[in-house]
């Protein structure tokens, strides 16, 4: 994970033990979702952020049972 973590622009620059500083002042978790899982609605706070580590993801809007626009799409350096 840290090898990822260090491709990423918030730790670009940073070491291995920097970066595990960091962290440790954080609460972290790394989560795991499957393919088509929700991850985030609109109504929901924000309060965290999210680092991709591996996959890509896909934001979009629904604007009705059959009618859906895509805002935007990211893929991890890992693939």
């Amino acid at each position: 994970m840290l090898n990822i973590l260090k491709k990423t622009p918030l730790f670009k620059g940073k070491n291995t033990d920097e970066i595990k500083k960091i962290l440790a002042g954080t609460n972290y978790t790394v989560e795991r979702y499957k393919k088509g899982e929700q991850i985030f609605r609109i109504d929901q706070s924000a309060n965290r952020i999210g680092i991709l580590l591996k996959g890509h993801v896909v934001v979009e809007k629904y604007n009705g049972p059959q009618c859906q626009d895509t805002i935007f799409q990211i893929q991890s350096d890992t693939e």
